[in-house]
């Protein structure tokens, strides 16, 4: 039995719908990025959360549930933040993943028997440090897997 890995994401072309959940993708892709950016500049400024809810007139369950996770973030709560955090700004630029997918996509598939994924994914399991689980699945790889 031969399973195939792969994902149907592409680039939008002329006026050919966008699925939703591709959609939906890419702003959870987004929003963990963002909140990821957030924790990283809170945890090197050194600041308590009692401190950061001082300097933004927050309670410390409110600003607990900002910094919980990245579905309670709003653009202005993120601009709070950062400046509250250490004077930061957001800085944007627009990055096109799936450009470089294709530009890939010419190359060879990398062929991965079964048992050793599971093995691997196993040993990764028992070993790495939370969160690089999520991570990890959170990250597409243009592979093809046969059994």
């Amino acid at each position: 039995m031969s399973t195939s890995l792969t994902t149907t994401l592409s680039e939008p072309h002329g006026a050919d719908k966008i699925p939703s959940w591709t959609l939906s993708y890419f702003r959870a892709r987004l929003k963990q990025r963002v909140h990821s950016l957030l924790i990283r500049e809170f945890k090197k400024s050194g600041l308590s959360q009692a401190d950061l809810g001082r300097r933004l007139d927050k309670e410390p369950a409110q600003l607990s549930r900002l910094l919980s996770g990245p579905g309670n973030l709003t653009l202005d709560s993120v601009s709070d933040l950062l400046f509250a955090i250490g004077g930061g700004e957001l800085g944007l630029s627009v990055g096109h993943p799936l450009a470089a997918r294709a530009a890939s996509a010419n190359q060879p598939k990398v062929q991965v028997p079964s048992t050793a994924m599971r093995s691997g994914f196993q040993q990764i399991q028992t070993e790495a440090k939370p969160g690089l689980i999520d991570a990890l699945k959170s990250q597409t790889y243009p592979t093809q897997i046969a059994a």
